[in-house]
């Protein structure tokens, strides 16, 4: 609740306003499978928000991507667990080098 609450206070554009947006964005499957960069999708297990379910299929749209779960985290993970976290974007970002 205080990581949502610290970030309402950067301003704008509001959380409901960013949601909003969120959902009315769309890219065509052609477009997205043409992608050749590396892609990780980090999720938290316990993610209400962006279920790991739901990261693993947005990502198999993505030639060469791939998903990890942090255990113990929620929709931050980031926040949440920032040790497994920083290893686990740290270990991609060495190996796409």
């Amino acid at each position: 609740a205080y990581l949502y609450q610290l970030l309402t206070t950067f301003g704008s554009p509001p959380p409901g306003r960013i949601a909003a947006e969120l959902g009315r964005t769309r890219f065509a499957p052609e477009r997205l499978a043409a992608n050749r960069v590396p892609a990780l999708f980090v999720v938290g297990a316990r993610d209400p928000i962006f279920p790991p379910r739901f990261v693993e299929r947005a990502s198999g749209y993505l030639a060469g991507s791939r998903t990890q779960t942090i255990p113990g985290a929620g929709h931050s993970p980031y926040y949440e667990q920032p040790r497994l976290w920083e290893q686990v974007v740290t270990a991609f970002l060495e190996e796409a080098d």
